[in-house]
């Protein structure tokens, strides 16, 4: 979580989440409630 403040702080989030998203799209796992937090935060 604290690389998601440190993106956001820095301007880089949409970088970040876009990364994010490609990785579980090619099969990297994450719990789902991982991802929802991510994306609470993201969009806070």
């Amino acid at each position: 979580m604290g690389i998601l403040i440190l993106a956001k702080e820095k301007g880089y989030l949409n970088e970040l989440m876009e990364t994010i998203d490609k990785l579980v799209n090619n099969g990297f796992r994450i719990s789902k409630k991982l991802y929802d937090e991510i994306y609470r935060n993201y969009n806070s």
